[in-house]
């Protein structure tokens, strides 16, 4: 099926992946986003930031978006110089396994997670050949990407800073396709980090922030009070040490969270997260 446009936005039908949207984000930022899991509200972003022919690709989707990714690269005879990784969930680094090789860029503590992974071929490959802890700061052409800590979602989650004008932020804040909140995803023992990623952010209101799932309004107010409600559901689960119901957790946020199941998970006794 041949892709249809829509102000500026084409939506282009894979069989194996359903509906892949490709929108511009600014002059050399393309968002390709799919469709979320039934019964979830948080669909797959992935970024490829164009320069010298090449394509700097952060995050990677799921194994089967892979190939709907290397099919527009191709039909853009455009390569993959380097994968940036946000963290290493599965729905984030295993569309690769799809996609030319490149360099691959990540955090030190990458393993923390990718150990996770038994069964995966070629695990080397998602390895990263340029840690962010040893290069913050990568020059690729005249596009220079700066990499901020972001631990908290995962101990290896990170952002990515564009040309001082755009900010990719990982998971560290999960929102739906129509920018409506999701809860935050964490492992209990991460909790502190997490908030403290999160005050670190409010420096940096200025940027346009780029999220893995779903998006936000570009308006201070919204990505503060974005911040501010993830900070106080944070602090309501530490001050209480898991042991507080969804809605209590919840009450003084302005927004309504969607994916409030995921509060079980982020309980001391909850399982890792994994999304």
């Amino acid at each position: 099926m041949q892709p249809v446009r829509f102000d500026g936005i084409i939506i282009a039908i894979f069989n194996r992946s359903g509906i892949m949207i490709i929108e511009a984000v600014g002059s050399k930022i393309t968002r390709l986003s799919f469709e979320p899991e039934e019964g979830r509200s948080n669909p797959y972003n992935i970024y490829i930031i164009r320069e010298s022919g090449n394509g700097i690709a952060i995050d990677s989707g799921q194994e089967k978006h892979g190939e709907p990714i290397a099919d527009y690269l191709e039909a853009r005879n455009t390569g993959l110089s380097h994968q940036v990784f946000s963290h290493y969930h599965g729905d984030h680094i295993l569309g690769y396994q799809r996609l030319p090789e490149a360099r691959v860029v990540g955090s030190s503590r990458y393993d923390v997670i990718l150990g996770l992974f038994r069964n995966l071929e070629k695990k080397d490959r998602f390895c990263p050949e340029i840690t962010v802890e040893d290069s913050p700061r990568l020059a690729v052409g005249e596009t220079v990407l700066e990499f901020i800590p972001l631990p908290g979602h995962t101990p290896c989650s990170i952002g990515t800073l564009i040309d001082g004008e755009y900010l990719h932020l990982g998971d560290i804040i999960i929102n739906s396709a129509d920018g409506e909140a999701l809860l935050p995803l964490l492992s209990y023992e991460d909790i502190d980090r997490y908030i403290d990623s999160l005050e670190s952010l409010k420096k940096l209101t200025n940027c346009h922030w780029l999220l893995g799932h779903g998006v936000i309004s570009q308006s201070e107010e919204a990505k503060i009070m974005a911040l501010e409600d993830r900070i106080l559901y944070l602090e309501k689960l530490r001050a209480s040490n898991g042991d507080i119901a969804f809605e209590d957790a919840v009450s003084d946020c302005r927004n309504e969270f969607l994916h409030g199941f995921w509060h079980e998970y982020n309980r001391p006794d909850g399982s890792p997260a994994g999304e």
